[in-house]
């Protein structure tokens, strides 16, 4: 049995339907990321599962235990929420044993569960400030400290790293990561960061209007994605997509592209459709089937690699590359093997 099971899950506000006939497996031990644009459904899924929202239709099961009525106190989760909810008036011992005063422990006990947390999460000489004395970061590790002493069975995390700085956020992701690993525990992390789903992820599930588009490890997520739409979702800067016509069809196996004849033995074009290709996939040395003069009409200079921007027939077109390029006018090259087909329905042609 899956240790994690969602069947047909559907839930509405009102009118408005968030999510709709959502099914997923998750195995123990898996750290399981949602991630998908604002307003997809990812948090309210989070919300149900932790017993914040009224499940409309479908069910969840936890460990072989349905969840759709028990009490989220009955539940053996633990979340951790955006704004950290810590108490203000509490330090930060108080805050990490908050949910172990009801469970009957002795002073002992939860002295030694909570110190064993803070060496854990390294915020041992933190433990009598006050949440006000605490930087982003620190406060993030108390509120995962107080998720930790309450040992779940299953850990929600719900965008726990919006509010920090780039930096502190790379930390963090390390930590979490870390954490997962000492722990061995299920982690289902929503975010719209596809640097932290990448990053953090055993498996993303990409999410679009309460649908899932894919499940998948983030390799597969990155390299095979189904549709456009997961293909854009997932890499910086997003894939390139250019649209073939009718008329640039030459035979049912070939069709014209940027003044090229490209040609797939084992397809038959009849309408128009669909090609991707990721900027990192353009060269402006390596020499292959296909090329194109642009114009360079942008740079984006990262440091260690840079981003050109240009148009081809009014569709902009991103590169990637560590090169500097000093020329306006300039040759580039897109190799076969690395353009992605898409219908007109907008899903994977496969090659």
């Amino acid at each position: 049995m899956p240790f994690l099971k969602f069947e047909d899950i559907d839930k509405s506000f009102g009118k408005n339907n968030v999510i709709s006939k959502f099914s997923l497996k998750v195995e123990k031990g898996e750290f399981i990321v949602l991630l998908g644009p604002s307003g997809c459904g990812k948090s309210t899924l989070l919300r149900m599962i932790a017993g914040l929202e009224k499940i409309d239709r479908g069910k969840i099961t936890l460990d072989n235990k349905l969840l759709n009525d028990l009490l989220p106190s009955k539940r053996k989760i633990a979340m951790v929420f955006q704004s950290y909810a810590l108490y203000p008036h509490m330090n930060v011992f108080q805050n990490i044993s908050f949910g172990l005063t009801t469970e009957k422990m002795t002073k002992d006990e939860i002295k030694e569960k909570v110190n064993e947390t803070a060496k854990i999460l390294k915020i041992e000489d933190l433990l009598y400030r006050k949440p006000k004395e605490l930087s982003g970061g620190q406060r993030q590790r108390v509120a995962i400290g107080r998720a930790i002493t309450r040992n779940p069975k299953l850990f929600l995390f719900d965008e726990p790293l919006s509010n920090l700085d780039a930096a502190l956020r790379s930390e963090m992701r390390v930590e979490i990561s870390k954490l997962h690993k000492k722990l061995k525990s299920n982690i289902l992390y929503v975010t719209h960061d596809q640097i932290e789903a990448m990053t953090l992820a055993d498996k993303i599930v990409i999410m679009n209007q309460g649908n899932i588009e894919q499940f998948g490890n983030p390799d597969d997520i990155y390299n095979d994605p189904k549709n456009i739409f997961v293909a854009e979702f997932i890499g910086n800067p997003k894939i390139n997509i250019l649209k073939v016509k009718k008329e640039d069809i030459v035979s049912k196996n070939s069709f014209k592209f940027l003044n090229n004849e490209i040609k797939f033995e084992n397809l038959n074009f009849e309408k128009e459709f669909f090609i991707g290709i990721r900027p990192e996939d353009i060269s402006f040395d390596y020499k292959s089937e296909i090329s194109a003069e642009i114009t360079i009409d942008l740079v984006e200079n990262l440091g260690s690699e840079r981003i050109f921007y240009s148009h081809i027939n009014s569709t902009e077109m991103r590169i990637k590359s560590s090169k500097n390029i000093k020329d306006k006018n300039i040759t580039i090259y897109l190799p076969k093997n690395k353009l992605y087909l898409f219908d007109n329905d907008k899903n994977r042609i496969r090659t």
